[in-house]
């Protein structure tokens, strides 16, 4: 008995060991990613590349693993090694990470950004970093497999491990998001992941030592185990790799597809990836134990455990798509809620919505793995470490395509809600595959029901989603945006859900361009049009010169026209969706006037801050005009090291301009903003046109505005008409002038004096995690705060003209 108590308590510690193990993973695997992103651009076949190379890395330690298992006696002290060499390895990885950065240039400086050979690249270049590290990552699990299992069987030591391995990656995700990246940046982040290996080498250490008797005789019983041929599973048990590849696939292709629709339904910040990411990981974990617990109690089949597993998840499935587009729904009812005032408050209503659509296709996808795994022990007592490490390299080579082919190839093809139905479909045609072929005949009777169940479900599936509900962008403010009624939508990895909204009568039709709910542009011109046309001629009252200009973000296409119109050369456009594209092109051409048609255009589908990396060529304007700075990947264009991609592609006199939203954002995320723009540019003016925040910057003193840009912009034929929504005259324009530089100039000292002033880096990542809390603010009241705000340093008129408006002969 207390033998038995010894091995109960080796196990908990085992457990705990495991739990920690699997949070620090989760850290590396998402500051690898985003530190990956950074150099390859946050395009998502970018980050789906790393993903992917990710998986490869664990599927290949896990085969490894298996083997040393299988054949290493003092295995806990093997895995301690490993552990400790993950955090060697890992504090020196940011050198990888520039070294990498260094070739990646070198060797994709001449080549189009969307050109398919970057895939290659960045898949060769990823694996220089991710494949040691992910490797012996990988090999743990089966180590460990290794070391707890005894005659219980491997269903037991995996539900133990898979289970503990996943909690602590849920708790990584959930603490990681919400805590410890935002306070600690990235740099001191891998430092405390470095740690939590180091220490969970220390633990494993004390554990061989403490518990040697324990190890010495699980060791004793993989090496010279003497099976009864009798007890082992025939042959046509081997079909369990093909489930658990299946499954893999479906796993991970679900996580794509929920996540996609978590994005337009809960969010699209840094935090609501964080919580669909918990959401996901504590279903598995919480699915695996209970399998656990059930195959120590219940004289069940394994293969039962599986069966139920997979009509879980295909129900869980189909009853889900009933609620998708009910959940914007769920999210307005809030509006005049006290309760949802505040941004903690608003993230537990974005997580209940995770929990409820998430969490049960999670636990039942968790809730099979180790019924699989312990058909996997069964088939091959004599060699179960082997054995499990090929079968989790299955699986994860099930999860790699699960992301390719889910992503990349069902998703914009057949849409979300299509997409699901046919994993579903998957998952039922297993789960009926398992009934016939590996369940005894006598258990027809109760696998046939379930499964007519969930035939049933799948007849009776509604005919899609009501995407004018689904895309209504209730979640980001709480409350309704009257957009209209959607007439055409697209979905991709990259655009999420991109959708055209109708209001307004047939004759004069407001027509509104979405992403995940989220505005990007309108055709009207009483609403956006002037801050759209704004984007481009503010610039353009600093720059006289019309050789060159790129256009970051395309939106509606208007503010390409309009710089288009001024009579640039070269326009080049670089836009992170392709369906942002296809629906501008095809519903805004009248106020776009097909500017990407023009000979003097041309366009790239690519992450604006990977394109500036690549392509060492010099504008003289780059102007930007990208979603809010909150949305997860944005603030990757706010933060210090772009602005210095930006100067550099800057010719010596050439303009910058940048949107800021003035909108539901704070006064220091404001301060913010400039603080780290005016960091890399000598002068910076602030204006404010159409409602929006509008960034004009440069190291040229010359570049003010001048009688001669004044002149150029009022005599260009082609920008009459985008004139008018100024008076018909570009000085006009000035009046809307917050700031000047020596305005913002005197801004930021006066705050640096009573306060520090935090630039927006990619290591702290401040923008990132301070801007999503904006959006409990009220629209009208926050932009009147702001600009009361911005207006307690606005210089008077006399000296707002004075020395800013030059004349042409200084220009020159």
């Amino acid at each position: 008995m207390e033998k038995v108590a010894e091995v109960v308590t080796y196990e908990r510690k085992v457990f705990a060991l495991f739990i920690l193990s699997g949070f620090a993973a989760l850290v590396y695997q998402v500051l690898f990613a985003k530190k990956l992103g950074l150099i390859f651009g946050s395009a998502a076949i970018a980050t789906y590349t790393v993903l992917a190379t990710y998986m490869a890395g664990i599927a290949l330690g896990s085969v490894v693993g298996g083997w040393l298992g299988q054949r290493v006696s003092l295995k806990i002290k093997t895995y301690a090694v490993i552990e400790l060499l993950i955090a060697i390895y890992c504090l020196i990885s940011p050198l990888l990470f520039t070294l990498i950065h260094i070739t990646y240039a070198s060797v994709a400086g001449n080549i189009s950004p969307d050109a398919s050979i970057m895939s290659f690249y960045r898949v060769m270049l990823g694996g220089v970093v991710l494949l040691i590290p992910t490797l012996a990552m990988g090999m743990t699990t089966p180590l460990l497999v290794a070391a707890v299992t005894r005659n219980k069987g491997l269903g037991d030591s995996v539900g133990l491990l898979y289970g503990a391995n996943t909690l602590g990656a849920a708790a990584g995700a959930l603490l990681t998001g919400y805590l410890i990246l935002p306070v600690l940046g990235i740099q001191k982040t891998l430092l405390t992941a470095v740690a939590l290996n180091l220490l969970a080498g220390g633990i494993a250490l004390q554990l061989q030592k403490k518990y040697s008797s324990i190890t010495d005789a699980v060791s004793q019983e993989v090496t010279s185990r003497n099976t009864d041929l009798s007890s082992v599973l025939p042959v046509k048990y081997n079909a369990i790799f093909l489930l658990l590849f299946l499954t893999g696939f479906v796993t991970l292709s679900l996580e794509t597809f929920y996540i996609q629709l978590l994005a337009v339904v809960a969010g699209n910040s840094a935090y609501a990836f964080s919580l669909m990411l918990f959401t996901f990981l504590l279903g598995l974990s919480c699915g695996a134990m209970t399998c656990r617990w059930l195959i120590n109690r219940v004289a069940l089949d394994s293969a039962a455990y599986v069966f139920c597993g997979l009509i879980m998840v295909a129900l869980a499935i189909l009853l889900g798509n009933y609620g998708w587009d009910s959940l914007p729904g769920y999210f307005l009812s809030f509006e005049n809620h006290p309760y949802a005032r505040s941004f903690a408050s608003r993230e537990v209503v974005r997580g209940i919505v995770c929990f409820i659509m998430m969490f049960p296709v999670a636990y039942a996808i968790g809730f099979m793995y180790p019924a699989s795994m312990d058909i996997v022990g069964k088939r091959y007592p004599n060699s179960q470490a082997v054995t499990f490490g090929i079968g989790s390299a299955v699986n994860t080579l099930g999860n790699i395509l699960g992301v390719v082919i889910g992503g990349f190839i069902l998703l914009p093809a057949l849409g979300a809600f299509s997409s699901l139905l046919v994993a579903a479909g998957l998952v039922a045609a297993c789960a009926l595959f398992v009934a016939v072929y590996l369940l005894p005949r006598t258990s027809l009777q109760y696998t046939l029901p379930a499964i007519a169940i969930t035939a049933f479900a799948y007849l009776i599936q509604p005919s899609g989603f009501n995407m004018t509900q689904l895309a209504s962008g209730a979640n980001v403010y709480f409350s309704s945006q009257h957009y209209g009624e959607v007439i055409d939508h697209s979905e991709s990895i990259d655009g999420g859900l991109t959708t055209v909204s109708i209001l307004g009568n047939v004759d004069n039709p407001t027509l509104t361009l979405l992403t995940n709910g989220k505005f990007q542009g309108d055709n009207s011109k009483e609403r956006e049009m002037a801050a759209q046309v704004g984007f481009a001629l503010a610039p353009l009252l600093h720059q006289t010169q019309r050789e060159s200009a790129l256009v970051i973000g395309y939106g509606t296409g208007v503010s390409a026209r309009s710089i288009s119109d001024a009579g640039f050369g070269k326009v080049e456009i670089v836009e992170l969706s392709s369906d942002i594209f296809t629906m501008a092109d095809k519903y805004f051409h009248d106020v776009n006037d097909n500017v990407r048609t023009r000979s003097s255009t041309k366009s790239f589908v690519t992450d604006g801050r990977n394109f500036l990396f690549l392509h060492e060529k010099k504008y003289d304007l780059i102007s930007m005009e990208i979603s809010s700075i909150w949305f997860a990947g944005a603030a990757n264009l706010y933060n210090a090291e772009f602005y210095d991609l930006a100067r550099m592609r800057l010719k010596d006199d050439g303009v910058f301009q940048q949107w800021v939203q003035m909108h539901r954002i704070s006064e220091m995320d404001i301060v913010t903003v400039l603080a780290t723009v005016r960091s890399r540019f000598q002068y910076v003016w602030l204006y404010y046109i159409g409602g929006q925040g509008i960034i004009v910057a440069t190291n040229d003193p010359l570049k003010r505005p001048s009688h001669e840009s004044i002149a150029l912009l009022n005599q260009t034929e082609t920008l009459k008409s985008l004139l008018g929504f100024y008076g018909g005259r570009s000085e006009n324009i000035l009046g809307n002038r917050l700031l000047d530089p020596q305005a913002v100039d005197g801004m930021l000292s006066t705050i640096a004096a009573g306060q520090k002033i935090s630039l927006s880096t990619d290591d702290n990542l401040t923008l990132e995690y301070t801007t999503p809390k904006g959006n409990v603010r009220a629209y009208q009241s926050s932009i009147k705060q702001n600009l009361e705000f911005l207006s307690r340093f606005r210089p008077g008129p006399e000296e707002l003209n004075r020395g800013t408006l030059i004349s042409s002969n200084k220009t020159k």
